[in-house]
C-alpha cells in the first residue's frame, strides 16, 4: 500500500479537506502498515529481495537483501542491509543472533510465500550490512520475485541464542557470541590422541620448535646420546668387522694379532726424545724407565767424568735420574747413584748404584781401575784401561774409573730404574732417553738409558 495522505484544505475552515472520520482511518491503514510490515517490533524488519543478485560478498543497497542462491529454500548465505525499507536501523538485532537462533521471512501479499532459516555461525559485521551462514529448515514452496518486500522476523531458538552457552567437560568456556574455549589440565587422555603407526614415537626430530611429530627407530635413535665412561647410551656404529669389541670407554678396538688372544706388544726407546703413541685397543701400558749412566776419570788433578742424563716420561710423570760423573779432582769420590722422581705414582723403583773412589795402592803399575756403579740392568764398566772400561750399551750403568802406577781411580754412578703402570692411557706421551756420560783419560763412558712399553690389551 502506498501512504495515505490526509487533506487539510488550503486555509483553516475552507471545509475542502478530508472529514475527520476519512482522516482518522488513512491514520489506522498507515499504522496498520507499519506493524504490519516491521515496524512494530524490535525484532522485526522489512526488506526488498534483490532476487537478480547472488552476490553476498559485497553490500546491498539500503533496505534490500540477496541470497547466495538468488532463491528461499536453496540459500545458504544472506547479505542483509542493516537498514530496513521504512529507514529503521536493525544492526542491534542482528549482531545480537547467535548460532541456532532462527530467521522467519514472509511476503505480505502471499500467505505460501514464506521460509525459516536457522543460523550457522555469527553473523559477519560489515558496518553497514551483515553476512549471516544459514540452513533451510522449512517453507511455503513459493518464491517470491525480484524486488518484493519481505516481513524478516528474528527469533532466538531455544537452547540456543538470547543467552549465555557454558561449555564443559575437556573443553570449558562461557560467552553470549564469541566464546573462548581452553581445554582443562590433565583431561586429555592418550585415548583422545591421534592414532600412530606401530613401532613408532611421538616427538620431534626437526630443528626448532614445532608440532609433535611420529618418528620411526631410526629417528628416535638420533636424538639419544652415545654412551660413554660414565654415562648410560647407545652403543656407537661399529665400522662393521666381525673381530672388533667394544671398550669401556665407547670405542671399538680390535683385539692384538688379529683376534687371536691377549697378547703384549713392546716398544723400546734406546736413544733420544719423541712421542709415544698409544695403539689402538690398548687398555693399559708397563712402563721401565733406566736413567743414563755417569762417566769414570783417570786421575788427580783431571776433569770429573761426565754426568749422564735423564730419562723422562709423559713431560714429568716419571723421571729416572742419571748416575754422576767420577770426581778428577779432591777428594776423588765416585759417581753418585741416580734417584726417581715424577708427579706420577709408580709401583717400584731402585736408585743407580754409586761408583766407586779412588784407591791408592803402593808399588803396584797399572793397577785395574774401579768398576762403576751398576743399574738394574747391570754391565757397568770393569775399569781397565781399555774399551771394557765403558759400561754396556743401554744398561743406564757407570763407566769405569782409569789407572795409574799405585792408584785406581773414580767411576762414574749409574741411571735409576722405575716400573710403573699406566691403566686407560691416554692417546700419546712425550718421552727422553737419557744419555750416558763420556769418561775422562782411560776412563770408561757411562752407558745411555732405556725405556721399555710393555703393550696390554
Amino acid at each position: 500500500m502506498s501512504q495515505q495522505l490526509i487533506n487539510i484544505g488550503s486555509t483553516p475552515g475552507d471545509n475542502t479537506g478530508d472529514y475527520a472520520r476519512s482522516s482518522f482511518d488513512k491514520c489506522n491503514q498507515n499504522f496498520t502498515e507499519l506493524y504490519t510490515k516491521g515496524a512494530g517490533s524490535a525484532t522485526e524488519g522489512l526488506w526488498n529481495f534483490n532476487q537478480v543478485s547472488t552476490d553476498t560478498t559485497t553490500t546491498p543497497t539500503t533496505g534490500r537483501f540477496r541470497t547466495n542462491t538468488g532463491d528461499f529454500n536453496t540459500a545458504t548465505q544472506l547479505a542483509i542491509h542493516q537498514t530496513t525499507i521504512n529507514g529503521i536501523d536493525r544492526s542491534n538485532i542482528i549482531r545480537a543472533q547467535l548460532v541456532g537462533d532462527l530467521i522467519q521471512c514472509q511476503d505480505p501479499g502471499n500467505a505460501d510465500s514464506w521460509c525459516r532459516y536457522r543460523i550457522t555461525s555469527v553473523p559477519v559485521d560489515n558496518t553497514t550490512w551483515f553476512q549471516i551462514n544459514i540452513a533451510f529448515e522449512g517453507g511455503g514452496g513459493i518464491a517470491p520475485g525480484n524486488n518484493r518486500e519481505i516481513l524478516f522476523t528474528f527469533t532466538a531458538n531455544s537452547g540456543g541464542g538470547g543467552g549465555t552457552i557454558t561449555l564443559s567437560g575437556d573443553v570449558t568456556g562461557s560467552g553470549t557470541t564469541a566464546i573462548t574455549t581452553t581445554i582443562a589440565n590433565n583431561t586429555v587422555t592418550t585415548a583422545k590422541l591421534a592414532d600412530v603407526a606401530t613401532a613408532t614415537i611421538r616427538g620431534r626430530v626437526t630443528a626448532g620448535i614445532g608440532d609433535p611429530q611420529d618418528l620411526t627407530g631410526t629417528q628416535a635413535t638420533t636424538l639419544l646420546d652415545v654412551f660413554t665412561s660414565t654415562l648410560k647410551g647407545l652403543a656407537p656404529s661399529s665400522g662393521g668387522g666381525t673381530t672388533n669389541f667394544l671398550r669401556a670407554d665407547g670405542s671399538w678396538a680390535a683385539p692384538p694379532g688379529g683376534g687371536g688372544g691377549n697378547v703384549p706388544t713392546y716398544q723400546v726407546f734406546t736413544s733420544g726424545s719423541g712421542t709415544y703413541t698409544t695403539p689402538v685397543g690398548v687398555r693399559q701400558i708397563e712402563v721401565t724407565l733406566v736413567g743414563g749412566g755417569g762417566g769414570g776419570t783417570n786421575g788427580a788433578g783431571s776433569a770429573n767424568g761426565t754426568a749422564g742424563t735423564a730419562t723422562n716420561w709423559g713431560s714429568g710423570m716419571f723421571i729416572a735420574g742419571a748416575g754422576g760423573g767420577g770426581q778428577g779432582t779432591n777428594p776423588l769420590l765416585g759417581g753418585a747413584g741416580g734417584t726417581p722422581s715424577g708427579s706420577g705414582t709408580y709401583y717400584d723403583s731402585v736408585n743407580g748404584g754409586a761408583g766407586g773412589g779412588a784407591l791408592g795402592v803402593s808399588g803396584f803399575a797399572n793397577y785395574t781401575g774401579l768398576p762403576g756403579g751398576n743399574s738394574s740392568r747391570g754391565g757397568a764398566g770393569c775399569g781397565n784401561a781399555n774399551a771394557n772400561a765403558s759400561a754396556a750399551p743401554n744398561s743406564g750403568s757407570g763407566g769405569g774409573g782409569g789407572t795409574a802406577t799405585n792408584f785406581c781411580y773414580p767411576s762414574g754412578g749409574a741411571g735409576a730404574t722405575i716400573w710403573a703402570v699406566i691403566n686407560s692411557p691416554t692417546a700419546s706421551y712425550a718421552y727422553t732417553v737419557g744419555a750416558g756420560g763420556a769418561g775422562v783419560g782411560t776412563g770408561g763412558n757411562g752407558a745411555a738409558g732405556i725405556i721399555v712399553v710393555k703393550e696390554n690389551y
